[in-house]
This record gives C-alpha cells, structure tokens and sequence, in this order.
C-alpha cells in the first residue's frame, strides 16, 4: 500500500477548475468532451499558500451540501475528480476567492442582527453650550409670536376703525359742511360713503379674520357656522374699540368745523344738534314735528327697517361668499358694498339704518365721554337699543333664511322608496 502511494506521480499545482454543470459525480476530469460546456465558471485557486488552496469563496450564496462535498474533495487531494452535479455556476469575482468553512453559521443567506437597544447614560454629557441670542432677536422673536396670537383681532379693530372712520366723516359732510355752505343735505352722498367705507374695511380684514367687522355677524357665524366660541368675544371687543378709536379720530380732525356749525356747545337734536354725525337717531321726518318724540308707530318701523335691513345685509354676505356661486364669490367685499348703498338708499332714513351694533355704540360711548353727555342713551326713549339689539336679531333670521331655503353646499335629501 505504501509502495502504491509511493508509485504515484505528483499531482501539478492545480491552477484553475472549470466547474461544468453537465460533470456528473465521481467523473475523471480529464476526458475533455464532458469538460465542455457553455456555462462554466472559473474558481481561481493560489498554490503558494496552502491555506489558500484548501478554501474558496463564492460571491453567490449555495447550499451546504455542495459547499462541504468540495471542501472534502479538495481536502483529500483528489484534485482529478470533482462533485459538480447539480451546482450551478458562479460568477467570478475579481480578487483572491476562498472556500467558507464548513461551519454551520454560513448556512443560508445572511440576516441582520437584530435590533438593539441604546443603553440610556445616566451620566451628564457635556453638550455644546447654546449660543445665546441678543435681547433683540429674543424681543423680535417673541414680537412675531404674538403678532400671529392676536393678529385676527387687530385686523377686526383696524378694518372697523377705518370704516368707521369714513363713516363718520360722511356723515360730518352732509350734517355739518354742507349747512355751513349753504349747500343742500342729499342722502346719495350717505349712502355711497357707507357702501364704500364698509368696502374699505373688507379689504383690510378680510383676508385674516374674515372681515367681520360687525358683532351681528360674529354672533351669527358662532350660532350657525361653527366659528370658535373663544373667539366671539375677543372679536366684539375689537370691533367696539375700532369703532371707538374711529370716531376719536374723526372728531380730532373735524374739531374745528364742529365749532364752527355748534359754537362749541355739544347738542343731540336741534338745529345745531351733531350726535348724529357719531352715532344713529331717528330721524326728523319719523319724529312728531309738534313734540319732536318718538311715537311707537315710528319706534315700531325704525326696528323693522333694521332687523330686515341687516337679514338682507346677511343672505348677501352668505350667498356671495358661497364658493359654488360664480363669479360671485371671488368679489364678495364689492356685491357687499353695493348691497350696503343700496339698503341705505331705500330704508336707511327711517333708523338711520345702523345694521351693525359696534358701528354706534362705540361712537356713542365716546360722545357720552367727549361733551354730549350720557343723555345719547336715554334720549328718544332709550333710542341706542334700536340699533343695538335689532340687528342681531335681523341677521340670525337673514342666516336662517339662507340655511333653510338657498344653502347651495347642502346636499338634496334623500328619497325613501
């Protein structure tokens, strides 16, 4: 036995193997017309380093079995015969390729490890110290946070104060001016600065609070739409100071022509009587010529002039704000402003034709503070609830008209068959 392996001659380094997928097992290797093959992979083997010639490295991943048939076979030495059935070829792979152990851990393709947790240092880690940033930017930064809290109220009390603002100055013009110059009082010039002086105030507000300007229709859009609650009387306070700081401005800039038309002496009625340029009265054609009161037929058609006044004001504002109604709403503040003119043209001069609480109680607190006394309540038979509480009630019915007859966003109700 000793003399058999003695007789045998030595084996060449093995340089490279073709590994052909048609071989079957314990086939010489030599007969060259198996060798053959059009699918065949070349493992590339380095004698100088023995370790490296007992290990192989495949790059795609193969089974156990074939991986431990070959280490055995290339362990052995018996480089003349190779178990390759049933292997599939390999792509080569550019580098020094090594047979994987037989080690069961190389079994399968890989997995990652799994998920573990990071262990929480209790420990203080000396963090970069943050920069600290000038008072400047600290008071400009919160500023800008502030601003956007609040900035739905601002635009209410700006959008009131300038409308009415030029309210006022309207009606300083046909009230005070006009006389002055002997010119004649015409209710058009009221009625186009009205319509046009709500149009301001839309256009101001309008894109940020959504252009209330009137606690009537805040009331209605919390009752009806869904308008947050916490906001209604933030936004009434803001209406009311804007309608304050309005008529506080206007009487700095009209100062002088109401000395000029009263003496200085503050009226309510009368001749020379100016709390109508502030605030809303009745006027003189539905007084008594005799007593100059106030009969209850005259209260009576004063309340109605307002409460259908301003549910007209409201089914407009509705319906020209209803996104399905083109070309409508994308002007909604201009039909609104057209709708004012035309209201006060036709029933403004029954009431005075206030539609909006803020615009004349805020005027009238200031009269009562600026000269004409808190008279401007009582007078006229506590004339100020008029325009106080008769719109709120005109527009919840000019709401509820639109909700039960023309609400377009409603879908048609349907049929029980």
């Amino acid at each position: 036995m000793a003399s058999t392996s003695s007789s045998k001659e030595p084996v060449a380094p093995l340089t490279s193997i073709l590994i052909n997928n048609n071989l079957k097992p314990n086939t010489p290797a030599s007969d060259s017309k198996q060798r053959r093959s059009t699918e065949h992979t070349l493992i590339d083997f380095h004698p100088s380093t023995p370790q490296q010639t007992n290990e192989c490295k495949f790059d795609t991943p193969t089974s156990f079995s074939r991986r431990s048939s070959m280490s055995q076979a290339l362990s052995a030495g018996s480089r003349d015969t190779i178990p390759t059935a049933d292997v599939h070829p390999v792509e080569r792979v550019p580098g020094d390729l090594k047979l994987l152990p037989d080690k069961k851990e190389n079994f399968g393709p890989s997995r990652p490890e799994p998920h573990r947790r990071r262990s929480i240092d209790p420990r203080p880690r000396p963090y970069p110290m943050k920069r600290r940033r000038s008072s400047v930017y600290a008071l400009q930064h919160q500023g800008l946070c502030i601003r956007h809290k609040i900035r739905h109220y601002v635009a209410e009390f700006l959008g009131t104060f300038v409308m009415v603002l030029l309210v006022i100055g309207g009606a300083a013009e046909e009230t005070v001016r006009l006389p002055l110059i002997k010119g004649t009082p015409s209710w058009l010039l009221t009625s186009f600065s009205t319509g046009l002086a709500i149009l301001f105030g839309l256009c101001i507000a309008g894109n940020i609070s959504g252009g209330h300007l009137n606690p009537a229709v805040t009331i209605t859009f919390w009752l009806f739409t869904g308008f947050p609650r916490k906001r209604v009387p933030f936004y009434i306070l803001a209406q009311l100071l804007g309608a304050f700081a309005g008529a506080a401005v206007m009487y700095g800039i009209i100062f002088p022509t109401l000395n000029q038309f009263d003496g200085g002496k503050r009226a309510i009625s009368g001749p020379t009587g100016t709390a109508g340029v502030f605030a809303t009265y009745p006027p003189m054609t539905i007084l008594d010529p005799s007593t100059m009161t106030l009969s209850n037929a005259a209260l009576m058609s004063s309340i109605a002039s307002e409460v259908l006044g301003t549910a007209l004001l409201l089914l407009v504002t509705m319906v020209s704000g209803n996104p399905n109604n083109q070309p409508f709403c994308f002007s909604q503040a201009i039909y609104i402003a057209i709708a004012v003119v035309v209201l006060v043209m036709s029933m403004g001069y029954t009431s005075g034709f206030a539609i909006n609480p803020a615009r004349d109680l805020g005027p009238r607190f200031f009269t009562a503070i600026a000269g004409w006394g808190f008279d401007v309540f009582t007078v006229y038979r506590y004339y100020f609830f008029v325009p106080l509480l008769a719109p709120l009630l005109g527009a919840m019915l000019g709401r509820l008209v639109y909700t039960v007859l023309i609400d377009l966003n409603r879908d048609p109700p349907r049929i029980m068959s």
